[in-house]
């Protein structure tokens, strides 16, 4: 499934979350499904906050990709609301 993510914030894990993923940081994501603009996806209840972990932004974004694959897949709806945009 081809998704979209933006990058909502990021913040420090602590020193467990460096021992587990390699990284202290926590980036919050906004995913959604491709084709749609952000918009289109928020008012369909499709945008997910998802926190990714890992060493670099890169496979943080890889792994909140990866999240909200699996629960769309379960047909869980979005989280994210006008208010938290």
């Amino acid at each position: 499934m081809n998704l979209q993510a933006r990058s909502k914030s990021r913040y420090n894990g602590g020193v467990g979350t460096k021992r587990r993923w390699g990284s202290s940081t926590i980036t919050v994501f906004y995913v959604w499904p491709a084709g749609e603009t952000f918009g289109q996806a928020l008012d369909a209840d499709r945008v997910y906050e998802i926190e990714g972990y890992g060493p670099t932004p890169g496979e943080r974004q890889t792994q909140a990709k990866e999240k909200a694959a699996q629960l769309i897949a379960t047909g869980v709806k979005g989280s994210a609301t006008r208010k938290n945009y």
